[in-house]
This record gives structure tokens, C-alpha cells and sequence, in this order.
């Protein structure tokens, strides 16, 4: 399957180390040596031999973040020098000038629904705390941190339930292109993160897979130690932490437990999407 390959070519063999794809959906994985049942993952069969993979999934990810720019575009791309600039480069100069916390703007993203642990699809997202001087890049960036704070969330489960901390989170897919959302990911989770220099981590993860059973390297682990690179490493802010740690324990954890009735009931009502 794409997650195990996915997992592979991550670089993420052993139980500290965190697989997690960017994609439409966020995909985070990890090898265990047994089968195991829990709300907060699901289990299948792992590429390492004699090995399982816990894998939480998330129904929206980067689609959440490739809505907004189409629906929104950039603010400012008039101003800049580079013409061939990706709106996404635009938006992410453009978060830079906006603080941690968005200004008080935060955001729930379930754009459709939330799986794990609680599977509710009707539940749809929600961003809290508007006002006059917020702008188009205070939602973006409300956007990303949101998915880190959800990211946090689901990885703090399954910690709990493997009762295994995570050492260090390999992160590709898409949205591991955007440097801003790698450092808030890393601020918000208190984790490195460290990028694949692969576009297609899955991809490579299958070609690891062919190479070993080719027999061109005797082990995955020596496959994936000799074809994975990393392309950058981000780590906490200390100065970031503190600050989403207040919003997240907070506020962040809260809110879906007191909305989730009544985000429901809007769905069933208006009948919308």
C-alpha cells in the first residue's frame, strides 16, 4: 500500500521514528513488532519483515491548504521582484510578517470531517476569534498552524497508545515543500522534523522495496540508508513553544469536544456538501 511504501522511503524503519506525508490527507505512520488494536490508528501489515504499521489518517491535509489558494490566490504578488513566484511562495513570504497565533485567529480543519479517534464526517471546520485587522495571510497561516495542532493531537495518541515517544518525525509529500509549515510543525509538536529530498516519497519507497528484493542491497535498511536523503531539518523554536503550548493546552483540545454536536447538527440540517 502507499503508506507502507510511503514509510519505506521516509526513511522511518523503526518504533521512533514518525512517517508523515503532506498530502491531501496527513498520513503518519509508524512500525510496531505486533499487531495492536486502538481508536486512535489503525494497523497494517508492515513492509519491514515481521512488522506491523499503526497509521493515523486525516480525511483533509494540504487539500485544505490547495483550497485556499484557489480560492483566495496570494495578497502582494504584485509587489514581488520574481515573477514566476508559486502563490504558495507568495502566502509564505507573506506569513512570515504575521506572528505565531495568527493574532488570535485559530482554526479547526476539518474540511471533511475527522476520523481519528473520533470518526465523524459530518463535522466540518471552524475558525474562531475574527476581527478587523485580520487579513488573507492571518487565515493561511491560521490554516497551517491548525493542521499542526491536529497533527499534534493524533501523534500524541498514538505515543499514548504504544507507549513509545517519538524521537524524530521524516515528513514528504507535498506540503513538506513549504519551509514555513515544516517550522510550525516543529514548534507546535516539540519534534525535529527532517524533509525527504524525494518529491515522491512513496515512489522511492517502492523502488527501495524492488532494490532489495532485486537483491542490488541485502536489507530494506541498507537500501534506505544508501537511496533516502534529507533535504533540511527544522527544530523547535523555544521562543514559538511556549506559545502554542497555551493556545493548544488551552483552547486547541477543547474545541471539537464542545462543538462537535452542534457542528453536526448544522450539517444535518442545511443538508450542505
Amino acid at each position: 500500500g502507499d503508506g507502507q511504501c510511503f514509510a519505506v522511503g521516509a526513511n522511518a524503519l523503526d518504533a521512533e521514528t514518525y512517517g508523515v506525508s503532506l498530502g491531501t490527507g496527513l498520513a503518519m505512520n509508524v512500525h510496531v513488532d505486533r499487531y495492536l488494536y486502538n481508536s486512535a490508528f489503525r494497523t497494517l501489515i508492515g513492509c519491514v519483515p515481521n512488522s506491523y504499521l499503526a497509521e493515523v489518517n486525516t480525511r483533509a491535509c494540504s487539500l485544505i491548504v490547495k483550497w485556499f489558494v484557489g480560492e483566495f490566490g496570494a495578497p502582494g504578488r504584485e509587489s514581488l521582484d520574481s515573477t514566476d513566484a508559486s502563490v504558495e511562495d507568495v502566502l509564505g513570504l507573506c506569513i512570515r510578517e504575521i506572528p505565531p497565533g495568527s493574532d488570535g485567529l485559530l482554526t479547526l480543519p476539518y474540511w471533511r470531517g475527522v476520523m481519528m479517534p473520533i470518526n465523524n464526517p459530518l463535522v466540518r471546520g471552524v475558525t474562531l476569534g475574527w476581527s478587523d485587522f485580520h487579513a488573507k495571510a492571518h487565515f493561511y497561516r491560521s490554516i497551517l498552524e491548525g493542521l499542526a495542532f491536529e497533527f499534534r493531537q493524533r501523534l500524541e495518541a498514538m505515543e499514548r497508545a504504544l507507549d513509545q515517544p517519538c524521537a524524530g518525525i521524516q515528513v514528504g509529500g507535498g506540503g513538506s515543500r513549504s519551509r514555513e509549515w515544516c517550522q510550525i510543525i516543529s514548534d507546535v509538536t516539540h519534534k525535529r522534523i527532517c524533509i525527504s529530498d524525494s518529491a515522491e516519497t512513496t515512489s522511492l519507497g517502492a523502488a527501495i522495496i524492488a532494490a532489495t528484493s532485486a537483491g542490488a542491497f541485502p536489507t530494506l535498511w541498507d537500501a534506505a540508508r544508501a537511496m533516502c536523503r534529507t533535504r533540511e531539518v527544522f527544530d523547535p523554536i523555544e521562543k514559538n513553544v511556549a506559545l502554542y503550548d497555551d493556545v493548544y493546552d488551552r483552547v486547541y483540545v477543547h474545541l471539537l469536544p464542545v462543538l462537535e454536536q452542534y457542528l453536526t447538527d448544522l450539517r444535518r440540517i442545511t443538508r450542505a456538501g
